[in-house]
């Protein structure tokens, strides 16, 4: 019954997260089927144990009641050989009935431990596995400013649990502290991937990361992520208001913080129509905003967090052009008066657009999982095939649109 019920509620999960996806595709029925089989699993199953009880409950009442008949029967000839009295035979009674009572609690008893020793066996499994990512222990202290790059990756290697080919191959690559690092390549190429060994959420498979100097493996994953804040394509957005949700990245921000945020992404205007503001309550998952609307949350919560190094995963995609280059101006404005405080931004960007690639200092291109080339807008433009195609290809799409 219980791994039943897990089936059941699996379906059920996946069935409430991709309602829309669901519905867009109109697939309501086949959902609404997989659902009434794992259903009728679980309902069988109830009913094989519903039946055992019926089954076994007359019968112990049976085995209760002649007991019962039979202390009588028995006690009847020694009471009236007066071996016993009657207050005897009732004492017997009594006790008989006790003892058969308590042995039907213990089998109710066996029965909820039963059903417990096999939530307990899943439950070590899930506390006996041991996580991928350890924990380094270590602050991880940097060398110091200057001296080393803020990122650097050695003939890096990644392949997926469970998968045979490498997503990234052999990458080597040094970011410097305060520069503006974009990553383009086509779909599958491993741009992704390689951001997600930055913050260790995998480690690679071959090679090393270092972050300030020092192996991401020695850090502590708390203050390795500390330094870095990222954004995903994919925003999460959480049931609180809009300026918590901004704010959940640091522990203590104010109010002149989180507005200072929400305008370098350019989240502001909305927010102020939004009926009560930045006090605006958000729906689960962030349903009742738009999808241009949660990245630019998601940006203005990595912004105030104040890291040494923002990751951005293609996370501009739902912006139009002119609201992203907005968001970038004001990025570089920012930077910039953080390298006057004596700090510096490292940003590496992930971009399918042209266009925003083309505003970092350097561009690395991901092809097949191999780091092809890295250089500006225009070195790349005129040396790497890869590159040029990427270029083509986007200029061939705005033509069309255009005509």
């Amino acid at each position: 019954m219980q791994q039943k019920i897990d089936v059941l509620n699996n379906v059920m999960q996946e069935d409430i997260q991709g309602a829309r996806v669901i519905k867009g595709y109109g697939q309501e029925a086949r959902e609404n089927e997989r659902f009434g089989v794992a259903n009728d699993d679980l309902a069988a199953a109830q009913l094989r144990v519903l039946l055992l009880i019926a089954c076994l409950l007359p019968l112990v009442n049976i085995v209760l009641n002649t007991a019962l008949i039979a202390v009588i029967y028995i006690g009847s000839f020694d009471v009236q050989s007066a071996m016993i009295g009657s207050g005897t035979v009732m004492a017997a009674l009594t006790y008989v009935v006790l003892i058969l009572n308590g042995i039907l609690m213990f089998a109710m008893i066996m029965q909820i431990f039963a059903r417990g020793m096999t939530s307990k066996r899943r439950l070590e499994e899930v506390l006996a596995t041991q996580p991928a990512i350890v924990d380094g222990g270590e602050g991880g202290k940097a060398s110091g400013p200057g001296k080393t790059a803020a990122i650097e990756l050695c003939h890096v290697s990644f392949c997926y649990p469970g998968q045979q080919e490498n997503v990234l191959t052999d990458i080597s690559l040094a970011v410097a502290r305060g520069e503006t690092l974009a990553i383009v390549g086509a779909t599958g190429s491993g741009k992704s991937t390689l951001l997600a060994l930055l913050p260790r959420f995998y480690d690679a498979t071959a090679g090393e990361v270092f972050v300030d100097g020092v192996d991401v493996r020695t850090y502590a994953l708390r203050a390795l992520r500390q330094k870095m804040a990222i954004v995903l394509q994919k925003t999460e957005l959480f049931s609180m208001t809009i300026g918590e949700n901004i704010a959940w990245g640091m522990d203590a921000a104010s109010d002149e913080e989180i507005r200072r945020a929400a305008a370098i992404a350019q989240a502001a205007d909305f927010i102020e129509r939004q009926p009560k503001g930045y006090a605006t309550e958000v729906a689960e998952g962030g349903t009742s905003l738009s999808g241009g609307q949660r990245q630019r949350l998601a940006l203005a919560r990595a912004i105030i967090r104040k890291p040494e190094i923002l990751l951005l995963d293609d996370s501009t995609s739902a912006l139009d052009l002119r609201t992203e280059s907005a968001f970038y101006r004001a990025l570089d404005d920012y930077t910039e008066a953080l390298h006057r405080e004596g700090r510096e931004l490292t940003k590496i960007i992930v971009a399918q657009r042209i266009a925003t690639a083309r505003r970092a200092d350097r561009i690395a291109v991901l092809d097949g999982g191999r780091l092809v080339a890295c250089g500006s807008h225009e070195s790349l433009l005129a040396s790497c095939p890869v590159y040029q195609e990427i270029c083509a290809s986007q200029l061939r799409a705005k033509s069309g649109k255009g005509e």
